[in-house]
């Protein structure tokens, strides 16, 4: 794709079939991974599907122009699948996959909104999607001068310094490995269960991730995905996984072992090692995600307002939506601030 003018063929020829438009920067590892996995696997999509590359670093206002048009937060690499000249499916970094293309969905989100995003983002209620939110996304914002946690902790309150120093101190026992693909393969029954007892403590949930997809994203995206177990006494306990995203670290799913952590407070360590991470590796930013809001707000995140957007393809169940998603609305928490003034 290199002629804005495209856009509007694109937009017809989706009234008939599938077109996928592939966003990609030819600087960018992630988006590297993201390429070879759909040239070594396209054989699994059906051939009736228009797809179109773009060329981001080249093409930067075709870019802005398909967000625009198709009211689709931009992000690379990212694929936007159009149906009747609406964005039906869209998905970036590690999550895109090819069988995934062609699927007829039910029900379409599309999240992550940021506040200077909102007024593209409205476009999307004329379409009939539904906006609703959800516990606010915790971002922390990496100073400079962090060189490791022990400048961390300086710039701590006596107060806020003694709990994190008495959750490392209470989780001594455990051992943090990062494991490869082939080291997530040889683990993936204990990860399944782990992960499942998480999701059967949250509120809300839109689907269930295969623990098997965190093998192929290693494959593809090497070190810009860090993937840990955590052991006890040489049984996995747990695990850990964050992108990373240019200068921020993207923190994904963790599994527990709930059996043990109301002893060690696994999860409070692994927001800690989440907060080692970032340093080490000189990120500019965490994003905690939803959740837990006070206890990664112990450690200097501050929540953002995200909004997010769903549509079911039938209209009754669509309209039966609006009221499911009303009764969603954030989790209130006490907001800490750690650090000195």
């Amino acid at each position: 794709m290199s002629d804005i003018s495209q856009l509007d063929q694109i937009a017809k020829d989706s009234e008939g079939k599938a077109v996928v438009i592939f966003k990609h920067s030819v600087t960018c590892g992630i988006s590297a991974g993201a390429k070879n996995r759909l040239e070594s696997q396209w054989d699994l999509v059906n051939t009736d599907i228009d797809f179109y590359y773009l060329d981001l670093l080249s093409n930067r206002a075709i870019s802005n122009a398909i967000a625009d048009r198709w009211a689709v937060r931009h992000q690379s690499p990212q694929i936007i699948v159009l149906r009747n000249n609406e964005a039906a499916y869209d998905t970036s970094h590690g999550s895109i996959s090819p069988g995934d293309l062609e699927s007829k969905v039910s029900i379409v989100l599309m999240k992550e909104f940021w506040p200077e995003q909102f007024p593209i983002s409205e476009r999307l209620t004329k379409k009939r999607f539904h906006m609703f939110r959800m516990d606010m996304n915790m971002m922390l914002d990496l100073r400079p001068e962090w060189k490791d946690i022990d400048s961390y902790l300086d710039s701590m309150t006596s107060k806020s310094r003694t709990r994190v120093k008495s959750i490392i101190k209470r989780s001594d026992a455990l051992e943090f490995r990062d494991l490869d693909a082939s080291g997530i393969k040889d683990n993936l029954e204990d990860m399944d269960r782990m992960f499942l007892q998480v999701l059967d403590r949250s509120p809300f949930t839109f689907g269930v991730l295969e623990m098997r997809t965190y093998v192929h994203w290693k494959e593809s995206l090497g070190d810009d995905l860090i993937f840990q177990g955590v052991y006890l006494e040489g049984k996995m306990v747990g695990f850990l996984s964050a992108f990373i995203n240019g200068t921020d670290l993207d923190v994904q799913y963790v599994g527990l072992d709930y059996s043990v952590n109301a002893e060690l407070g696994i999860y409070q360590r692994m927001l800690v090692e989440f907060l080692k991470l970032g340093i080490d590796r000189g990120m500019k930013r965490i994003g905690f995600g939803r959740t837990a809001e006070q206890a990664k707000s112990s450690l200097g995140a501050v929540p953002v307002e995200m909004r997010l957007y769903t549509k079911h393809r039938n209209l009754i169940a669509n309209k039966l939506i609006t009221s499911v998603m009303k009764s969603v609305v954030p989790t209130e928490f006490e907001l800490r601030s750690p650090f000195k003034a």
